[in-house]
């Protein structure tokens, strides 16, 4: 269907008025989702169905549109650019090689391990002064078996597999 075209009193070139917003999409190549964002945006050549094309090019080149001259394409592959480089921001400094982080835990509990083992024979005597050797007896399945459960969390940790080296 041929669009109406509008009067002007001014003698200048008269725009058309489509009878939808597919039709002024066909005939103009503005994209249908533009055309619909200005209808939300407030856009005055909204008329029932019809669309002026005077009044959306009015709307959209004069500032009124507030997403006008926007690329969408590009702010979408910029906003997944940036997230992707948070995420792997995110990783890189959240994860360590679990060849170090088995390091560290020796660092920092070998000190503790030796203590543990150590602790019998210092607190023996302590915990009962009459018989020390029973309080020993007591004492050193205690301070082993705490480094069993230690060793058997460790080992449970996900990560390292036979064969492969830590990343």
């Amino acid at each position: 269907m041929r669009p109406k075209i509008k009067k002007t009193h001014n003698g200048a070139t008269p725009l058309p008025v489509f009878d939808s917003i597919g039709a002024c999409a066909g005939a103009t190549g503005i994209p249908v989702g533009t055309i619909r964002r200005a209808k939300r945006a407030g856009c005055r050549a909204f008329n029932s169905s019809r669309v002026d094309l005077a009044e959306l090019l009015r709307f959209m080149f004069t500032g009124d549109d507030p997403t006008a001259g926007v690329n969408w394409r590009e702010r979408l592959t910029a906003a997944e650019a940036q997230l992707a480089e948070l995420d792997l921001q995110e990783r890189t400094e959240a994860l360590v090689p679990m060849a170090t982080a088995r390091k560290v835990l020796a660092d920092v509990l070998g000190p503790l391990k030796s203590e543990l083992l150590s602790a019998p024979a210092t607190l023996a005597a302590r915990c009962n002064p009459g018989d020390p050797l029973l309080a020993r007896g007591v004492l050193e399945p205690w301070a082993r078996g705490i480094l069993t459960s230690a060793a058997d969390a460790v080992k449970r940790i996900p990560g390292e597999e036979e064969g492969k080296p830590d990343a």
